[in-house]
């Protein structure tokens, strides 16, 4: 998870093919993360790393966990 972090394309800006955009940032990452369903990698992150999040983080944990909870 060090790697992961360390290479992320941190301030990146990301299209979408309906023309959003977003940057990858620190709440992108937790997201990404919370999508693994692995709920130790996203202590790791949020404790460690004191990373940022939002409601995008939850709604990952939501839509591929399977019984964890952010």
């Amino acid at each position: 998870m060090e790697l992961a972090w360390e290479g992320y394309p941190w301030g990146t800006r990301v299209g979408l093919p309906d023309g959003e955009e977003y940057t990858m940032n620190q709440e992108v990452f937790c997201a990404r993360v919370a999508a693994t369903n692995d709920l130790k990698l996203l202590q790791w992150v949020r404790e460690e790393k004191e990373c940022d999040w939002h409601c995008m983080t939850s709604n990952m944990a939501a839509g591929h966990g399977k019984g964890f909870r952010v």
